[in-house]
């Protein structure tokens, strides 16, 4: 990225600023909370279309099934992830489960 802006920067750098910077979380596409995430946001699905008397939505089931199940890994774990949520994943839903974030 840096290399592409323009900007000189080597290896060397990213090594002096990684000793006096913590890691703070791993967020990165192979990342080890991917699933987490990934995991959150699709039980936020069938959460966002259960009924007032507490039942999953059958069609948000169908769904799940046909995009994620039946696919299997036939398919990119992320193709079939945005195939079932219609989007990019969204880290809102495991803030929200883990007690970061308060629920809209």
């Amino acid at each position: 990225i840096a290399h592409a802006a323009g900007v000189d920067w080597t290896i060397d750098d990213f090594e002096r600023v990684r000793r006096k910077v913590p890691v703070l979380c791993d967020l990165k596409p192979s990342g080890k909370y991917l699933a987490e995430v990934l995991s959150a946001d699709a039980y936020a699905a069938f959460e966002e279309t259960m009924s007032e008397a507490g039942e999953l939505s059958q069609a948000m089931g169908t769904k799940f099934r046909k995009e994620i199940l039946e696919v299997g890994g036939s398919r990119d774990a992320m193709d079939s992830f945005k195939a079932f949520r219609g989007r990019e994943p969204n880290i809102e839903a495991l803030l929200r489960h883990q007690g970061m974030l308060e629920a809209a």
